[in-house]
């Protein structure tokens, strides 16, 4: 099996159980984040964050650039979840 076959088994396994499709598109915790593509770092574990909770934005270096500005500009104009609503989020 090649790492594609490995990936694409992974994605399949990942989608038959996806449990937070009621998750909004605006990040949970109104928060972008710009990281490093190192592979061994991981910005949600390091920063304990959940899926839903920041838009993840990762290039190499974790360099603002124009397409990072896009990106962020999109990420922000969204309409924010209300904190109430996030799960798991306490104030």
């Amino acid at each position: 099996m090649t790492v594609t076959d490995e990936l694409l088994a992974s994605a399949e396994r990942y989608a038959s159980t996806f449990a937070n499709g009621d998750l909004p598109m605006p990040p949970g915790r109104q928060v972008a984040v710009v990281a490093c593509m190192d592979a061994r770092l991981n910005p949600y574990g390091l920063l304990g964050l959940r899926e839903g909770d920041a838009h993840l934005i990762r290039n190499a270096g974790g360099v603002v650039t124009g397409d990072v500005i896009r990106s962020l500009a999109i990420s922000q104009r969204l309409e924010p979840a209300p904190l109430s609503r996030t799960p798991g989020l306490r104030r």
